[in-house]
């Protein structure tokens, strides 16, 4: 959930871990429906969700998912620098020992999309709330057996996917044995996002930052998650900027001087 707080490499390593085979299963498909957006903000949107079929090439092998739908919606949540956003899936489906989102829903708060639209700071919030639909901090957790993975036991604010944590040991903490997830800020944000404290402006914690970037360890993330991710690094174009705090799962803004 997005509040108003901002704060959204041995890589040789890394990628024999997680840049995994491009064979798979299935493609990766976002089908996106919209309520009560400009059509400007319709295409960052669409622009979001480009990204994500760009980084995620589709699902491991034995499942068979033609597509994620994703409703996003603009309606009235606290008003303006509150929360920004909330998004979860609706809707899964268990398959080659993945929980797998196939629907799901993004809500913005309208009184702040004007205001995140002009500054160029509302594609990261879109980013971040779409990776909640695919699955980040929604289907880790195992208090929630059919929604869980098994990647996280709730309250525990250790996260410990291999994927993930070989990627966070390679970028942060060559000795950590599990990836630090937030264990502040409230529900909605604490136990789905990583540590602010550790990854500062990395998108996927709670805070959004006026510059944030998404590291290796939230798109190993996704291998965690049944996913195959693009076989070669992310350029740095694709790297975001960006002013909020996200939660359902939400995010939060921090003020920026």
């Amino acid at each position: 959930m997005l509040q108003n707080c901002c704060k959204l490499f041995l890589f040789f390593l890394f990628s024999s871990i997680i840049f995994i085979s491009s064979v798979h299963a299935a493609p990766f498909n976002i089908d996106m429906s919209f309520t009560g957006f400009t059509a400007g903000q319709q295409t960052v949107i669409t622009q979001a969700e480009t990204y994500w079929e760009n980084v995620l090439t589709g699902y491991q092998t034995g499942i068979a998912i033609t597509s994620l739908s994703i409703l996003a919606e603009s309606n009235y949540i606290d008003g303006e620098y509150g929360t920004l956003g909330y998004a979860r899936p609706t809707d899964a489906t268990k398959q080659a020992g993945f929980v797998l989102a196939t629907e799901g829903e993004m809500t913005f708060d309208s009184a702040d999309l004007t205001r995140l639209y002009d500054s160029g700071k509302l594609y990261d919030v879109i980013v971040h709330e779409m990776a909640h639909v695919i699955g980040f901090g929604t289907l880790w957790v195992d208090s929630e057996p059919y929604w869980s993975n098994g990647l996280y036991v709730d309250g525990s604010h250790e996260y410990t996917g291999t994927a993930a944590l070989a990627a966070y040991q390679a970028e942060y903490d060559s000795l950590a044995t599990y990836v630090p997830v937030e264990d502040e800020y409230g529900k909605g944000t604490a136990d789905a996002h990583w540590d602010e404290d550790i990854f500062d402006n990395e998108l996927m914690t709670g805070l959004i930052d006026n510059t944030n970037f998404i590291s290796k360890t939230t798109l190993a993330s996704f291998v965690d998650l049944g996913y195959v991710l693009l076989p070669v690094p992310i350029p740095s174009a694709l790297l975001l900027l960006g002013t909020g705090l996200l939660g359902l799962i939400g995010l939060k803004r921090r003020q920026v001087q």
